[in-house]
């Protein structure tokens, strides 16, 4: 491990790719803390009773909401981390391992869906298993997944070329995963929204503000994904930023 040998390594939001990092450190007995997060409260705060001046932190996908500790590294590759590798790539890096196929179609498919994994050569069953494992792993439950058949059923629109939903269900991969592939797809719900698709970067650009103060996400290249963040937003405010977003769009591609 180099230079990360007596390190602790701290858990972000759960997905696929963040079970399969914690595999990875049990199975090399690597010491790590996980607060079971989610996407909407993976902060460094929420370890902040852990930090010490003795041990060496590596943060996996946690929103820097204190001030930094010397010994902190952040592994992430969302926002200005956009550029860099997946963030089990990453780790398997910092701990010299060599990936295997499924963990290789896990970071492909955290860093770009399902175009990602198609571009390493992955089969229709393959992508469906591990679509189907993230979803689990994002805490996906049934009832989620009727829900977003149903969302997708009878609250899609489709304006200047733009597939818009509103979900019934806060796991908006119930929906994206049913509606691939589309260019352009903007998911929304009272508490958050997600773009996905062509001008993804453009757009981010023009909510940089609201990324700045940990508002809104982005990643995954010029085709990739904008958000904002569970409940950073008023109900009026997400609508606001709905409209601007779709305006901005449509001018793009006109």
């Amino acid at each position: 491990m180099g230079n990360f040998k007596n390190s602790i390594f701290l858990l972000g939001g759960h997905d696929l790719e963040m079970m399969e990092i914690r595999d990875i450190l049990l199975l090399r007995g690597i010491p790590y803390y996980d607060k079971n997060l989610q996407w909407n409260n993976a902060q460094l705060s929420q370890y902040s009773e852990r930090l010490n001046n003795n041990d060496y932190f590596i943060g996996i996908e946690l929103v820097t909401d204190i001030d930094l500790p010397s010994n902190y590294l952040l592994v992430d590759h969302h926002n200005e981390n956009s550029n860099k590798a997946s963030s089990i790539e990453q780790v398997a890096s910092i701990l010299s391992v060599q990936l295997n196929k499924h963990q290789q179609l896990v970071a492909a498919n955290d860093k770009g869906y399902i175009p990602a994994m198609l571009r390493i050569g992955a089969t229709a069953e393959e992508i469906a298993d591990i679509r189907h494992r993230d979803r689990e792993a994002q805490g996906v439950t049934a009832e989620d997944e009727k829900l977003g058949e149903l969302s997708v059923r009878e609250k899609l629109t489709i304006e200047h070329e733009i597939t818009i939903v509103k979900s019934l269900t806060p796991h908006f991969s119930t929906l994206t995963d049913r509606l691939f592939p589309n260019k352009m797809l903007l998911i929304y719900s009272d508490e958050k929204l997600t773009y996905y698709g062509q001008h993804a970067k453009e757009i981010a650009r023009s909510f940089y503000s609201l990324v700045e103060t940990h508002k809104a996400y982005y990643g995954g290249g010029e085709s990739g994904f904008f958000g904002i963040a569970g409940k950073s937003l008023s109900s009026e405010e997400l609508l606001q930023v709905k409209d601007k977003l779709i305006s901005i769009l449509t001018h793009l591609i006109q």
